[in-house]
């Protein structure tokens, strides 16, 4: 409703007895507000996307306007910033698990729109936070963001990530300033489960043929019967409505063979149907309804996905799910761990639930030889081999040794903090001054650097700049400055909080333009952040 207010030559000094104030107290309770148009006001603005657009103030905007002419001394802050949204495809880590973004849009809202949200939270940093609002943006053209390990995020021009900076900062820029090249910020300590297994619907068979045999299917998750779904995403044909047999060669692979065998017996109750030697049942229209209303449906090996389950059970039931997937599709080289499939959505859900363990992961593409499709790989190195081994584990007697046989140091030249040795540098010096004394030989005896020993090895490397610092060598250069004394300086303090937010420093290696429909969440958090595709986004 379009509105007028008279405005006093003067108003008086008490607000309260001037009857425009007044008329303003009432317009603060008014939703329904628009701006008249006027010669003053211009009709279009030109967008952060390089777009005109029409200009329509919303209704609190329109009520600050007439605050602002209306009173002399006024203080105006408006709402959240709008704008900076992602694709509804985006992985966030919740208290509940990974969700997609799209899962929390609660549907039929305008662009622009805001809704909203009770009981959900996200993660950031290890912390959960509450989630305020739900943004929908209608749609906006995009930026699709894509690292060299295969993060990132689709989002607006003016969605912020979290970047480090050539001069050793942590800055927000939006994905219309980014280059190739830049450091995202991959957060490995958000990941957060549920706490109660989700509920699981059974299959209305009321329409089947009355001799149809039943089971006891579970009617809520437990980690075994996650253990079954993996090796059946793995290893099963599901393009069948009456079974999903899991093939397995006893031969080869007794342990998982075995292992299968009586999963399917404990879980789903079956015991009919032989098992060969290459492959265990089970036959059953039922069970295989059962199988579908988890998400397990009926396409090719590249239609393959999580089931939709998995991303709402608990910590236990998560690992589970990976170690039988891992065991039916993975493979544990000398160095490496590595999961291989046809599908690009399994492919990238199994690398988001590796993150929620705190495992980062090389996700890449490419033809085997052989055949005319594309198969992906999903690759453990470094430390997260020792975190997978820990926290996921193997079942066969073979894949446990090789994940045994890893050596006590793994290859740190990716995971490093890029840009810091200004900061190194400096702290360095810093702790050479601390620890020198000067005069006779004899007084200056056990100063200097020598006292440290080895622990500071590599400094010449970073120095030179022929390398980064990894995190233990950051973390040794903190002890030998406690030692110091330094500890309280800025260098120190902000290496500390490096080593604390523990990012993987992840280079964007793609920028490409699109359109796509938008949506964020406002977080009720001092950080204004969340965890979004597995880098550090800012909220609304």
């Amino acid at each position: 409703m379009p509105i007028d207010i008279d405005l006093d030559e003067d108003v008086p000094v008490r607000m309260e007895d001037n009857p425009s104030y007044q008329r303003l107290k009432e317009l603060r309770k008014r939703t329904d507000l628009e701006a008249r148009s006027s010669p003053l006001m211009r009709e279009k603005f030109t967008s952060l996307d390089g777009r005109e657009y029409p200009l329509r103030l919303r209704y609190y905007q329109v009520q600050g306007v007439m605050h602002l002419l209306v009173m002399k001394r006024f203080v105006l802050g408006d709402d959240t910033g709008l704008g900076k949204c992602s694709t509804p495809d985006t992985f966030v880590s919740t208290g509940e698990g990974l969700v997609r973004l799209g899962e929390l849009n609660p549907g039929g809202l305008e662009p622009d729109t805001f809704v909203p949200v009770d009981g959900r939270t996200v993660s950031i940093g290890g912390q959960l936070h509450p989630i305020k609002r739900f943004y929908y943006g209608g749609n906006k053209p995009t930026i699709r963001v894509r690292t060299r390990y295969d993060y990132g995020v689709e989002g607006t021009l003016v969605h912020p990530l979290l970047v480090r900076t050539p001069d050793g900062r942590e800055v927000w820029k939006r994905l219309r300033e980014l280059e190739v090249g830049d450091h995202l910020c991959v957060d490995r300590r958000s990941g957060s489960f549920a706490r109660e297994e989700p509920e699981l619907p059974l299959p209305d068979m009321s329409g089947s043929a009355s001799n149809l045999k039943r089971y006891p299917l579970p009617t809520r998750m437990n980690p075994e019967l996650a253990r079954l779904l993996a090796y059946i995403v793995g290893e099963s044909w599901t393009g069948s409505g009456y079974s999903a047999t899991i093939s397995q060669s006893r031969e080869v692979n007794p342990e998982s063979h075995a292992d299968i065998e009586a999963l399917v017996r404990s879980q789903f109750g079956y015991t009919g149907g032989k098992p060969s030697d290459t492959s265990v049942p089970p036959y059953s229209k039922e069970i295989r309804a059962y199988l579908e209303g988890l998400g397990i449906g009926r396409g090719l090996a590249r239609d393959k996905c999580v089931p939709w389950p998995i991303f709402r059970s608990t910590r236990a039931s998560i690992a589970q799910f990976l170690r039988g997937l891992f065991e039916a599709e993975g493979y544990v080289g000398p160095a490496n761990i590595s999961f291989s499939s046809a599908s690009a959505r399994l492919a990238e859900e199994v690398q988001m639930l590796l993150l929620q363990f705190g495992i980062v992961t090389k996700r890449d593409s490419g033809k085997v030889k052989g055949y005319d499709h594309i198969y992906w790989t999903v690759t453990v190195s470094g430390e997260g081999c020792r975190i997978f081994a820990r926290e996921i584990g193997l079942i066969t007697a073979r894949k446990r040794a090789a994940l045994e046989a890893f050596p006590p140091r793994m290859n740190t030249n990716h995971d490093v903090v890029p840009h810091a040795r200004d900061l190194v540098m400096d702290l360095h010096a810093r702790i050479l001054q601390a620890v020198t004394r000067r005069g006779s030989n004899e007084s200056r005896a056990g100063s200097g650097m020598k006292q440290f020993g080895n622990r500071l090895s590599g400094l010449q490397f970073v120095k030179s700049g022929r390398s980064n610092p990894s995190y233990k060598f950051l973390q040794r250069l903190l002890s030998c400055s406690e030692e110091a004394g330094t500890s309280p300086t800025p260098e120190h303090e902000a290496l500390a909080r490096v080593v604390e937010n523990h990012y993987f420093y992840d280079p964007i290696t793609s920028l490409d333009a699109g359109s796509a429909e938008v949506m964020d969440l406002e977080v009720d958090s001092a950080e204004h952040a969340y965890v979004a595709g597995g880098v550090v986004s800012h909220n609304t």
